[in-house]
């Protein structure tokens, strides 16, 4: 990683949660690089029997991220594994430690990573695949590149790779397809991206999923300085760390660091299964790690490569935003959506939630008259609170409205959700129940949310107005956002509703 001058701060603190793991042996006909990256993964999450997974789950298996979101790991993987250890201060000079890298990351506009991904052995006694990467990012511009092995070619038996770009406004994707013995072929596909969901899938898919991933600093206390390697002239101190979790999987992190420059030069992850197992499997080399460099000319073009069929174009591509697309007809009379969920500092929750309704002529009567902190909208149906997860936790948190948006005929309840008692600490929470209460029978909706678990932390003005209010001017059709609607003011907000559940 090379340190450059001060740039506007574009990423805050990051999410940190665990997610499931995956088994030890692959069918590599059919895996991704997906695969490899889950290996690393801890935690079983818990999964309702809902009809409908929640929004962000909807996110991560569209088009546009199932193909980002595993490669975008790797890249998340650096963050992870710089925010793991310490830094030092000695008065004269600054000697950088991991903890002080976390805020030359936040000023990077751009990222380039290269590196290797190791995937299981086939069978017992088999060698391990290890399979390059590279990726692009422009964090600034909600821009990226994903270059990316994507399962094994049955007739050559070399990996197939695949690249995804986003030029901020446009996602171009390759699809992988064989019938029969037929002669395979790739093809191309657009999504368009409104401004705000570009940003939010490059802000997620290079920083935020692998903190979910390997939890907060909590769980790494412990790393040392186990040794120094001089590189070109460089001297690295080289940061070791190992953690585990609840359920016995652990993690291993090796950090080359200049402390002069600040400068990472290498980070090597391992994992195994059982806290006893003897034996780690490297999972990730990462070999490559910059920070503002210039990108190369037209790497994130989105122009289809010649030879590959089109599935759609630019201009027929569907337009992707967190809310309810214009062109979406209800399937049924009624309609329940979580769009996007934020996690304040103080354990609160911010859902941005809709319910259309075909019965009625319009819900303005019942956005009326409601009060920040006081009862949610009387819709037929609503989130009407969250309990963590793992159930054992013993939280739950009430709703209570905070502000509403409307935009393209529907109305957008934001409802703020405080605990009843103490949060819990990101490293054990895995998402939020999500408890519905129907005035109408639910077999007349056509879609109703499962769990929350892909939402956003937010640790500061920064990351609030960024996120929480740019998500509210997204779904606005003037895109403006209620003024009462601030970092400091839903704060407060969370605490008068917490003193009077003591009281």
């Amino acid at each position: 990683m090379r340190r450059t001058d001060s740039v506007e701060d574009v990423i805050r603190k990051f999410c940190a949660r665990k997610i499931s793991g995956v088994e030890t042996t692959v069918d590599f006909d059919k895996w991704t690089v997906d695969d490899a990256l889950e290996a690393m993964q801890s935690e079983e999450r818990t999964r309702p029997a809902a009809t409908r997974p929640d929004c962000w789950r909807i996110i991560m298996k569209s088009r546009i991220t199932k193909l980002a979101a595993a490669a975008a790991v790797v890249i998340a993987a650096v963050l992870t594994g710089i925010y793991l250890f310490g830094g030092s201060f000695d008065g004269s000079s600054v000697a950088y430690g991991i903890t002080d890298v976390p805020e030359l990351m936040k000023k990077a506009k751009t990222i380039h990573i290269k590196g290797w991904v190791y995937f299981p052995a086939r069978q017992n006694g088999g060698e391990t695949a290890k399979l390059e990467f590279e990726y692009w990012f422009d964090v600034e511009n909600g821009r990226y590149r994903l270059y990316k092995p994507g399962g094994i070619d049955r007739d050559t038996g070399e990996p197939r790779y695949y690249t995804t770009i986003s030029d901020g406004r446009y996602v171009m994707s390759e699809t992988y397809h064989r019938q029969g013995d037929s002669n395979p072929w790739k093809s191309i596909s657009f999504t368009k991206l409104s401004p705000f969901k570009a940003r939010l899938e490059a802000y997620k898919n290079s920083y935020v999923f692998l903190m979910r991933m390997f939890g907060n600093i909590d769980q790494i206390k412990g790393s040392a300085k186990v040794g120094q390697e001089k590189i070109e002239g460089t001297v690295f101190d080289i940061w070791e760390n190992e953690f585990y979790f609840s359920d016995g999987r652990g993690t291993k992190v090796k950090t080359w660091l200049a402390p002069d420059s600040g400068d990472v030069e290498r980070i090597l992850f391992w994992q195994k299964r059982q806290k006893y197992d003897p034996n780690w499997r490297l999972a990730l080399d990462l070999h490559t790690i910059e920070l503002n460099v210039v990108t190369p000319p037209g790497i994130f073009n989105t122009e289809p490569p010649k030879g590959y069929k089109l599935d759609n174009t630019k201009e027929t591509a569907l337009l992707s935003g967190i809310g309810i697309s214009p062109e979406k007809v209800m399937r049924q009379d009624y309609e329940l959506h979580a769009h996007i969920g934020f996690t304040l500092k103080d354990g609160s929750v911010i859902i941005g939630w809709s319910c259309p309704d075909k019965t009625r002529n319009s819900q303005s009567d019942l956005f009326e008259d409601l009060a920040a902190g006081g009862n949610l909208p009387e819709l037929a149906a609503k989130i009407e609170s969250l309990t963590a997860i793992p159930r054992k936790l013993g939280v739950r948190y009430a709703g209570h409205h905070l502000a509403y948006t409307y935009k393209d005929g529907n109305f957008y309840e934001w409802s703020l959700y405080v605990p009843d008692s103490r949060p819990p600490s990101r490293s054990s929470l895995v998402a939020y129940e999500l408890s519905v209460k129907y005035k109408v029978d639910k077999d007349r909706f056509g879609t109703r949310p499962g769990n929350l678990s892909e939402d956003i932390v937010i640790d500061s003005n920064y990351d609030f107005d960024t996120w929480v209010l740019g998500a509210m001017a997204e779904l606005s059709d003037n895109g403006k956002t209620p003024e009462h609607v601030t970092y400091e003011n839903v704060l407060r907000l969370a605490e008068q509703i917490r003193n009077s559940q003591i009281q």
